[in-house]
Formats: C-alpha cells, structure tokens, sequence
C-alpha cells in the first residue's frame, strides 16, 4: 500500500490520498478507518481497490484524526497505512458578543 497523503481539509471534513497499490495477490477492496486521535470509537468505509481518494465529512473541528488504510483479500486485511492529520478552526463570527 502507498503512503497515504492529506490533499485538503477545513473545519469539518479531511481528504486523504493515495497512489492505487500495485498487488499481486488478488485484492477485493480497500477498507478505510478513521477516528479522533487517541479515540476508541471509529468511523469506516470500503471502497473498490480502483479508487485513491477518500473524505470523511462531518468531523469535529480543530481536532486530530487518525487514517488507516488497507488492503482488504479473502485471508484478511494486510498492508496497512496511515495518516495523522486536523480539521481547521471554525471561523469566528464577527459581531457576536
């Protein structure tokens, strides 16, 4: 699997990417986890091996999170890599006392 790399972010959402992992074994699908640094509870989705970006919306901002990505084949998952990146800072609203 390819390092996994932050292309954007902002307040609420990060996406990641990736170079489309060359295998030889036969590989079903990519399984993407992801959840606030340090957090037990964690968010997921499968995605087909031909893709290589992934957004995970409807974070919380100014926090942490944590990406891991793998290859997922009929003996299990392997080839595992991942990513620490942030959501920004909401915005202050101007006007507000």
């Amino acid at each position: 699997m390819p390092p996994l790399r932050s292309i954007s972010f902002n307040a609420t959402s990060i996406t990641i990417q990736w170079d489309r992992p060359y295998c030889t074994a036969p590989v079903s699908h990519l399984l993407v986890i992801y959840r606030p640094q340090g957090c037990c509870f964690a968010r997921s989705a499968t995605l087909a091996i031909t893709e290589t970006v992934f957004t995970a919306d409807s974070l919380i901002p100014n926090t942490s999170y944590e990406f891991e990505v793998s290859l997922a084949h009929e003996e299990g998952y392997w080839s595992k890599r991942s990513i620490n990146t942030r959501t920004a800072s909401m915005p202050l609203l101007e006007g507000i006392m």
